[in-house]
């Protein structure tokens, strides 16, 4: 029943904007699209942060686990930060409140980010003593990335199939 009314929701949504003149900026399947290889590239970055948590478990260095994780963050920050940015501009609200939680959280977290790491989250002297905490923020993460990805992945398929032209 709830996906019968985000479906029939969209498809209201889309005829109010076709209505109202509301310019297209993005076709529906190339949103989705772009939004299925930011999931998996938000995916990808997950998991080599959960191997490079795991790396630090087994008695690596702390200066080189965050050397190895800090350039990811960046990235990954505005990876999302784009994709919530595109669903805002293109009016998939649903899309674009489940993410803007994360990406306040992200800006947060980056905003009081340590003072000696520059361009990460990491810090080699609070590594080793919060490891469990990144590990499990990066888990939740990572499952939060995987559902979104099939959301994505099933929009992309059903713009896709639909054919639907705004014209």
């Amino acid at each position: 029943f709830f996906f019968f009314f985000l479906l029939h929701d969209t498809k209201r949504l889309n005829r109010a904007k076709k209505a109202a003149g509301f310019p297209e900026m993005l076709p529906e399947s190339l949103l989705w699209i772009v939004a299925v290889v930011i999931a998996i590239g938000l995916l990808c970055a997950m998991v080599y942060t959960l191997l490079g948590l795991e790396e630090l478990r087994n008695h690596r260095h702390a200066s080189d686990v965050c050397n190895q994780l800090n350039p990811i963050v960046l990235p990954e920050y505005i990876g999302h930060g784009v994709m919530t940015l595109l669903f805002l501009l293109t009016g998939h609200w649903i899309s674009f409140l489940i993410n803007v939680p994360l990406v306040a959280y992200h800006i947060n977290r980056y905003m009081n980010r340590p003072a000696k790491s520059v361009h990460g989250i990491y810090d080699p002297t609070e590594m080793v003593h919060q490891s469990d905490a990144y590990d499990t923020e990066c888990k939740c993460k990572a499952a939060f990335y995987m559902i979104c990805f099939f959301w994505y992945l099933y929009r992309m398929m059903f713009a896709l199939l639909t054919k639907e032209k705004y014209e």
